[in-house]
């Protein structure tokens, strides 16, 4: 999903599957490599995923600065996305 918000471009990526080895590390500097070559430098980011998220890979979403709505937040999505589209 792609929007742009208060002329920030906001890209963000949608996963059902189970991150194993290194595949949610993957899926992060995808992301990542998306949002510089689209959005610039202030593009945001963001990983949507209803999968459990290693720390690891939280703490390497963090470095990037990409936005994790995982687990423990999709019961509120709706306000979680709305709060973060509008610090922009």
């Amino acid at each position: 999903v792609i929007a742009l918000v208060n002329n920030k471009l906001h890209i963000m990526e949608c996963k059902t599957k189970r991150f194993k080895g290194s595949s949610g590390s993957d899926a992060l500097y995808k992301i990542d490599s998306l949002n510089e070559l689209l959005g610039g430098v202030s593009g945001r980011a963001a990983l949507l995923t209803y999968q459990s998220i290693s720390p690891a890979e939280t703490a390497r979403a963090a470095e990037l600065d990409i936005k994790l709505f995982s687990k423990g937040t999709l019961q509120n999505l709706k306000s979680h996305l709305a709060a973060w589209l509008s610090e922009s």
